[in-house]
């Protein structure tokens, strides 16, 4: 088992998509050496870079579902698997930019 542990409030970032770019963030709100519980939160548009891509940024304690109940992932050798299954979460690095991108 791999042992892992994150502090309440890490920010982690999903990353997905095919044709588009679409970024998630998750708050972790409960952690243990081998799990955590993940709520996701919200983003803000920092800025535009064209009429199909902006920077965005995660929003701290800004539940996306205030409803929803936290979802528990187990850590892996490769971190926390995402749920759409073929990635994993990264821990969110403020000095990044986070370009997400959509069609029409």
């Amino acid at each position: 088992m791999t042992k892992r542990k994150y502090e309440l409030g890490t920010i982690l970032v999903d990353v997905w998509g095919y044709e588009q770019t679409n970024i998630d963030f998750y708050q972790v709100v409960r952690a243990t050496e081998s799990s955590c519980w993940l709520r996701q939160i919200e983003k803000n548009y920092v800025k535009d870079i064209s009429t199909m891509s902006s920077i965005v940024e995660p929003v701290k304690d800004e539940f996306s579902r205030p409803d929803e109940n936290p979802v528990m992932k187990r850590f892996t050798r490769l971190g926390v698997k995402s749920d759409l299954g073929y990635s994993y979460l990264q821990e969110f690095n403020p000095d990044n930019k986070y370009n997400e991108t959509r069609w029409a």
